[in-house]
This record gives structure tokens, sequence and C-alpha cells, in this order.
């Protein structure tokens, strides 16, 4: 027997995918297959030289190589989990490799990742969840090997071993698993596993995961999947029993599975969820004589990697060095056996109507539409904390339907997991709330809510959806996983005094370059101390800001007693000492410092009110007015000030005319830039394009280039041409010679010149002055310009208007 061959192991050099690695800690791994005579391994490896399992993956610290020796077709590791990541749930890499050692051939070993943090991360879990491989049925907590925060003991799994005891009533642990496990997760885990064929689980071989960090739920993943496929493990023959099993229905090795499979409404779910998975993932088309699909074609690939046909290939010399047992079938013919044998059998005996668990068979397809609504939206709890906001799914059918993929959109966004099922019921306290859902913004604030609903009342609830029900009142859509509308929910809401009446008017994100003066006064300051955000309150009522707070992009909560009289501006200041240095004769209130740094890359900022509604939410990008990013202007509200969406495109803002701004006043004028004009005309991909959109283009052929359609204010894909025509202009009694335009308002890019000449050779800059300008909409107005020096004072006179684009 040679080192690796034992648990206590040794150290090898790996070499893989062009990597190569030394004193990689290398020792046998599993219990019953510890004795086979083709073994399984653990590599562990170094800190600084960790393991590269796929190009353009994460590396992992540990991996294992797992043996096939009992499986035939050497498929089953890499389906079993493939088959269950279709299903939604959390999975580990597998697939088979050649393996040679010492520089000879020596297996065909299945390359299968190890359950650690990296692995919650990789599938998408919290890695600083806690993570327990099982080796019993949730009885001993002792027994479990702890994967993740190892440093920590395990009052968590006493916790849910104790939840879960069967000597308690079925009710208390009922209401149990509503408040501490991820029922959706937990029902597709256990309804993949049937239709997978899964047999060897549950009394161990699988993990116990905990979202410690965020909601505490817990909820089981996969592990150890080679006994799938139509093999069972039995006390006579083990491992070894050429017999195929397409049989495996619902079973409860232990308390966790035996509470879903056997409490009413967990066992509606699951066989709804069953009926989802034997349909979409066992057979897509649902028809048990239909034929081949990404299971034959995965199986079948697998199948000829290892065997190609036509020479002597690995598998041959897998078999040959290693020899099989039973009916010693090769791994092509086992192969068949799975496509021709098992899964036949396995789609007849899963879409039989007399399927059934407890006297309850598994339903019929569900309609595309099925009968649900959302009932209510909660959208200012009466406590005041946001994170008890929820929304309420309710089932009217008589039957389970299962969410998975369904989604919310509008005014929140939320795509409902997999083994999401709300089975059918009355909803109310009566029922236990069954055939509801809740959807709520924070599990662990609206368990703790100190009025219903709350915990302890067998509400099924999920977390996650991305943004918040707004007191402004918005619309809500329930899609099905196609997309098609299923429901809609639309309420006025009562926004909030802070909602009404608060807005940021002026941004300065990236201040100019200090001064001197300002060094001198303030030895050690950079441009970013400078930086501001003004509000103003567009209300007629005094504004109380007390706990109102900036929580993306920058950091600031606004102190209680702080006041804002209508019509008034307020300035939040980076470093109030400089802003006062920079900007002395600024009256408005300044309040700050905030923490953070507006970025001068462009950046979102949230602004929350003292319950946590949402103000306003703005994302600038510092392309848009070139100038405001250091060159000591800012970005000023463009648009109504009453507007709070939105606020996320060019359009919204301008560019200060002021040099620094105008904190604390009104702009009487806002510049632009053709970067904006551009936004507004071409898509992204078309900027760069020098075809399409840069300043030089003329993709309509009407002879303007796009700078030119920006200053004159046409359409850049539409062949038109510019206003423009010489005029004479009499006023106040006398004569000039003059333009009218249609031209850019205050183009901070642009120079607009009237020229006098007298050959129309060589040209001088005239002082000029605008008789008027209407304004033309779209950013532009119609002027009238005219020279001052009256005409007929020169011999002979020339005028022409010239406009120079500065970018």
């Amino acid at each position: 027997e040679v080192a690796v061959d034992t648990v206590a192991g040794t150290t090898a050099s790996i070499y893989y995918l062009g990597n190569f690695y030394d004193n990689v800690q290398m020792d046998r791994h599993g219990q019953s297959t510890g004795a086979f005579p083709k073994k399984s391994y653990d590599l562990d490896f170094n800190k600084g030289n960790r393991f590269l399992w796929k190009e353009g993956e994460e590396r992992v610290k540990d991996t294992n190589l797992l043996t096939n020796w009992a499986d035939k077709s050497k498929v089953r590791n890499a389906m079993g989990y493939e088959f269950l990541r279709r299903c939604g749930s959390p999975s580990h890499y597998a697939f088979p490799i050649r393996m040679d050692r010492n520089g000879e051939f020596f297996s065909i070993t299945d390359l299968v990742e190890d359950g650690d943090d990296r692995f919650l991360d990789r599938v998408g879990l919290d890695r600083e969840g806690t993570l327990y491989k099982m080796y019993d049925k949730i009885e001993v907590a002792s027994k479990a090997v702890k994967k993740s925060r190892k440093e920590l003991g395990t009052d968590d799994l006493q916790a849910l071993i104790n939840g879960l005891n069967e000597a308690l009533p079925r009710d208390t642990r009922r209401e149990y698993a509503y408040d501490n496990l991820d029922l959706a997760a937990t029902v597709n885990h256990l309804a993949a596993y049937v239709v997978a064929g899964i047999s060897d689980t549950g009394h161990k071989n699988f993990y116990m995961y905990r979202d410690t960090e965020g909601d505490g739920e817990w909820t089981p993943l996969p592990w150890d999947v080679d006994l799938s496929a139509g093999r069972r493990w039995n006390s006579t023959d083990k491992y070894f029993d050429d017999s195929f099993f397409s049989n495996l229905w619902i079973r409860s090795p232990n308390r966790l599975w035996e509470l879903i499979h056997n409490t009413p409404e967990f066992r509606h779910m699951i066989l709804r969820r069953i009926a989802t998975l034997r349909k979409e993932i066992l057979l897509s088309t649902g028809d048990a004589s239909a034929g081949p699909d990404w299971y034959d074609d995965m199986v079948k690939d697998l199948r000829d990697q290892m065997d190609p046909i036509g020479i002597v290939s690995d598998s041959d010399l897998d078999y040959d060095k290693w020899g099989s047992w039973g009916n010693n079938d090769r791994s092509r013919t086992a192969a068949s056996r799975i496509l021709f044998t098992w899964l036949p059998a396995k789609r007849s005996y899963i879409f039989s109507s007399a399927r059934n668990q407890g006297g309850v068979s598994v339903p019929a397809d569900q309609p595309s539409i099925p009968p649900l609504t959302i009932e209510t939206v909660e959208f200012l709890p009466v406590s005041g904390n946001q994170d008890e906001e929820y929304l309420v799914v309710k089932n009217h059918g008589g039957v389970s339907v299962d969410l998975s993929g369904f989604t919310l959109i509008g005014g929140v966004d939320y795509t409902f997991p997999p083994g999401t099922v709300i089975p059918s019921g009355a909803g109310n306290a009566g029922g236990d709330y069954i055939g509801t859902l809740h959807l709520v913004r924070d599990a662990n604030a609206f368990r703790a809510r100190s009025t219903g609903p709350t915990s302890g009342e067998y509400r099924f609830i999920q977390e996650g959806y991305q943004g918040q029900f707004s007191a402004r009142g918005e619309t809500t859509e329930l899609r099905n996983a196609e997309a098609l509308l299923v429901d809609s929910f639309s309420y006025t809401g009562a926004p909030t005094l802070a909602q009404q009446g608060l807005r940021v008017t002026e941004i300065n994100y990236h201040p100019s370059n200090p001064t001197a003066t300002e060094q001198t006064t303030l030895p050690g300051v950079t441009d970013s101390d400078f930086e501001f955000i003004e509000l103003k309150n567009i209300s007629g009522a005094t504004l109380d800001l007390s706990g109102a707070q900036f929580t993306e992009g920058v950091a600031y909560t606004f102190a209680s007693g702080v006041m804002v009289p209508a019509g008034q501006r307020l300035i939040l200041a980076k470093n109030p000492a400089a802003f006062a240095v920079r900007y002395p004769s600024v009256s408005a209130q300044v309040v700050g410092p905030y923490l953070g740094l507006l970025n001068n890359d462009g950046d979102t900022l949230r602004l929350v009110d003292g319950v946590g509604e949402n103000i306003l939410v703005i994302t600038y990008n510092d392309r848009w007015y070139p100038p405001s990013d250091g060159g000591g202007q800012s970005l000023v509200l463009a648009g109504s000030e009453a507007a709070f969406s939105g606020l996320n495109v060019s359009s919204a803002w301008g560019l200060s005319t002021a040099l620094n701004g105008s904190p604390g006043a009104a702009d009487a004028t806002i510049s632009t830039h053709y970067n904006a004009w551009q936004e507004g005309n071409f898509n992204e991909a078309q900027w760069a394009d020098p075809a399409v959109g840069t300043a030089e283009a003329d993709p309509d052929g009407d002879g303007l280039l796009n700078w030119e359609e920006y200053a004159f204010g046409t359409d850049p894909n539409v062949a038109d041409v510019a206003l423009f025509e010489g005029e004479v202009v009499t006023t106040g009694g006398q004569t000039y010679l003059g333009a009218r335009v249609k031209r850019r308002i205050n183009g901070a890019d642009l120079l607009w010149q009237l020229q006098k000449g007298s050959d129309m050779q060589g040209w001088a800059n005239q002082v000029s002055a605008v008789v008027s300008a209407v304004p033309q909409g779209g950013g532009t107005e119609l002027a009238l310009i005219r020279e001052t020096s009256v005409a007929g004072t020169d011999p002979k006179k020339f005028v022409r208007l010239k406009v120079t684009y500065q970018p």
C-alpha cells in the first residue's frame, strides 16, 4: 500500500491544465469506498498555489478525486450533479478525468468539488454561511463535519436538531420549519432527488447549510450522488448490485425529510415541484415515449470522451487495470443500460398518474396563467422600519402552484427561486395562512415585527427583492417564467413630507484643484475637500430632515433638528471648513462632513427619509459634461424640481455656468455639452463609431457633421438643413447687419462669433449683441444677433456668423 492510499496520506506533485503544484497533501477519501481497490482521494493545495479546476473559474483550496469503480458507466457523478443543477439546486462541479501516476495511466476518476466557503460562493450562497457535512439523520451534532466557520461551535446545528425533534408535536415542528427553513430550497432539493433517482442520502451523504449572516434559514445541499440513475445500495450486495430500480419515490430517512414529506401542505408543495421537474428536466416534452434529449446527449458525450470507438481508450485501460464486478459490463454497455433500460422505465414510472404520497397524487400540469393574485402591499409599516414591509401572493385555486422562475417587476424586482410552491388554502389565520406567500424585504425584521404578520404564525416567507415599495404609490406586476402577465397590483400610496418636498439640485463631484490661497489657509487641502451636494425644499412648509440619510454613494445621517424652510436650500459639504473658504458669501445652511467621496467616474446617490422611504435615487456619469469632471463646474438640475424619477440620464442635468458652481442659489443659466446631446441621439455602441456617433461623423449624409447638428439643433439621423439667414436689423432707429439662427442654448463647448470683413478674405471678430432669443424646445433657441457697429459707417462691409466646436 502506497502512502496516498492511507488516511494519513502524503505529499505529492500534481500537474493539470498546464499548472504544476508541488507539496500537495494527498490522502485516501471515503468510508465504505475506502475498501475499494480503485480508491478516492482528497487533494489539499498550498495557500500560495491553489488549484485551477477550469479556465476562467476561481481557484480552489481543496478538491476530490472520487472513485467510479462501483459505477461501470463512469457518468453518474457528473450526471447526478448536472441533473440537480438543472433543477436549480446548488451543486458541485464534477466530471471524469484521466489520472496518470508516476508517468503511467492509473485510472479514470471523477474530479468533484469539495464543500467549503469557495463552493458556497461559486453557487451563489453566502460564503460566510455555515456548512455541515452530515453523517447521520440530523440527530447528533458531533457526528457532522463543519466545513466553514470552523472556529465557531455547533450550537446552531444543535438548535436545528432540537427544533426538528420528532418527539415534539407536528405543529410545533411545522412552526419551527416556517421560521427556520428555506422551504423553497428544501422542497426543490427533495423533489429533485426523487426525479433524479438519487437513493443514498438522508441517513448521511448530504450537507446542511445555514445562511448565518442573512436570514438564518437552513437548507439541505447535495453530496455523494453516485448511487443514482437506477443504482441502490443494499445490505447484502452493498454497492455491487447490477439491478436497476426505477421506482424510487419519496422517502423519510431523517427528521427533516419526514417533516417535509408527511406534513400535508409541505407534501403538496413537493408533489407539485416533482410535477414540474419531471416535465422540464427529466423529459422536456412531458412525453414518456419521446426520444433523446439533453440527458441522453450528455451521457453519450461523456461516454464518447472516455471510450471513443476504434482505439484503445482510457476506458479500456481503466477496465484492464481495475477489472469490474457482477456482469462485468464495460463503460459503453453500462451507459447504454442507463439510457435504454433505466431512463424509459423511470420516465414511465414517474409520469404514472398513480404516483402519490399519503394518498395525494402528483398534480396535473398547472396552467400557464395560474390563479394567483397579489393581495397586499404594506409599503409603510407602522413601526417606521422599512425592513418590515412585505407583499402577499395568494393562490386562489384548488391545487398547489409552482412559482419557480416567476418574477415581480415594477415596484420591486424579484425572481422566485426554484421550489417556490404555494399550496392551496384559505390563506387566513384559521387556515394557518396556507395558500399565501409573504415576500418580505428582510426576513429577520419581518419575523421580529411586534404585530402580525410576524414569526410563530406558520407564514411561508421569502426575502431578497431589489428595491422597496414606495410610499408614493406604484404598480407591481407578477409574471410567469415566460414573462406573461399573471396579475398586477396598484396602490396610490401616501408620500412622506420629505418625498414630496426634498430634492437634490446640484452635485459638485469633482471640484477644481485648490488655489494657492486655499492651500495656505487650509494646509493639506485637496480638491475632494470641496465636494458638495445641494438640496432644496420645494414644498410650501419647513421640512424636518431629522434621521434622513444618504445611504449610497456617500454616507451621512442628518442630525435631529435639521430644518429647511420652504423654498430654501441646504448644502451638504464633504469638508465644511473647506467649503467656507471657497464659498465665503454663501448664506445657505451648511452641514457635514459626510463619509466617503463622490466618485469622479460617476456614482449612484440614494437619499432616504427618516422612516427609510426613498426620496431620490440618482445615478450621474462623468461623461455627460466633461467640464464637471475636475474643470470647476458642477452638475445642476436641468429639469423640473418636482421630478423624483428619471434622474439617471444626462438630459435631467446640466452644467453650471459659474465656475465652482452656485451653491445656495439658483443658476441663472445652465450649460450643455456635445456628450449629453450624443447620448440622447445615439446608443453607447455608436458613440465611438466614426461613421455614426462621433462629432465628425455625418450619419444622415446631409453635409452637417454631428457637432454641427448639435450646434444648430438639427436631427443627426434625418437629412435636414440648418436654419440660418442673414438679416438687416433695425433697432433704436439704427440699422445693423446681423443673422437669424436656430442654435443650441449655452453649449459649453460651442463658441459663437459675429465676424466682420471688407473683402470676404480676412475676418475680424466683431462685438455683437443678441436682439432676441425665442426658445424652440429641445434645448435650442431662435436667436437674432447683430453687430454693434452701425451700418453705413464702413465703405464696404460683410458680416458672417462663425461657430466653433471646442471639445
